[in-house]
């Protein structure tokens, strides 16, 4: 706006106002837009939610921060303990009910603008404005920050899913194989030793006698008891899957084994993040049962994906 006056101002040879009268006029039209927009917003949130924003810029006793610095720190450590607390976090925002308040009729980047003021500021900071400004800043800062808060759950979820259960899991069902192994090599080399009785000895004798089985099990029985190779089988069938048989069978049972690393959270996470559904989708119905598709089941409590 300022660049298209100056040109207006060249093409119609208007020598004054000059250059500093042009700034002060436009920082006057923007801080009247300004102080109409934190009017607006003032007037939008209900007297409640002022005072309870209002307490969040002050420092409780022996603590070192302000709430609203509280509420700004994501999670630092990937934990079920750090789940709970992210889940905490993501529902005392909420819980304040900035989301509630319409401000449909603001521009967006306006209001990305004050709450990136809002959540870069320090308490003391936030506390000099008059009280419309103030208002507007810590409406949405807020407002953000309930979204910003189920984004930090959500990725934590992420992390310990990956980290704590899924790769752990995996890496313990891959341990409970390589335990197996030394089992598994010896019984299959009683094993190959008997097949090889086997396939060595003649159907038939040099008189023209066909070997009976028996006479086959004899022979085998020198090389390996028949205990010892029953053994033998059954470790094998153990450790080896048939051919209908789940590969990751270990990974999943080590899985389950762990569901205990999610199950402090599980509930919360189901109370405090709405998962909703995508379009073309429905709510899951009484019962946990979803119509139009498939749906996430946590303890009983069904939520569509």
């Amino acid at each position: 706006m300022f660049d298209r006056a100056v040109v207006w101002l060249v093409n119609n040879r208007v020598l004054l106002p000059g250059i500093t009268t042009l700034v002060r006029m436009v920082a006057a039209v923007r801080q009247e837009e300004n102080d109409r927009l934190h009017a607006a917003l003032y007037e939008a949130v209900p007297y409640g939610l002022r005072t309870e924003m209002v307490r969040l810029l002050e420092v409780p006793e022996k603590k070192r921060i302000s709430e609203l610095e509280r509420l700004r720190l994501g999670p630092m450590r990937v934990s079920g303990k750090a789940m709970e607390h992210a889940l905490d976090r993501a529902r005392e925002v909420r819980g304040l009910g900035a989301g509630a308040v319409d401000v449909g009729r603001f521009p967006a980047a306006r209001m990305t603008g004050l709450a990136r003021y809002g959540l870069s500021s320090k308490a003391p900071t936030l506390k000099r404005p008059e009280v419309t400004r103030q208002t507007a800043t810590l409406l949405a800062a807020v407002r953000h920050l309930e979204s910003a808060t189920v984004d930090d759950a959500l990725d934590l979820l992420h992390a310990l899913m990956a980290t704590k259960l899924l790769a752990k899991a995996e890496r313990m069902g891959n341990d409970a194989k390589l335990k197996a192994l030394p089992q598994l090599r010896k019984a299959a080399k009683k094993v190959a030793a008997a097949a090889d009785v086997l396939m060595t000895t003649p159907p038939a004798t040099e008189a023209g006698e066909m070997v009976s089985v028996v006479d086959a099990w004899s022979a085998i029985e020198e090389v390996v008891p028949r205990e010892q190779l029953a053994a033998a089988l059954a470790t094998i069938a153990a450790v080896v899957p048939d051919a209908d048989g789940d590969d990751d069978a270990e990974w999943r049972a080590e899985l389950v084994a762990r569901y205990g690393t999610m199950r402090g959270f599980i509930r919360l996470l189901v109370e405090v993040i709405d998962f909703g559904a995508v379009a073309g989708w429905e709510p899951a119905g009484p019962g946990g049962r979803c119509r139009g598709g498939p749906e996430w089941v946590f303890e009983g409590v069904a939520r569509t994906p």
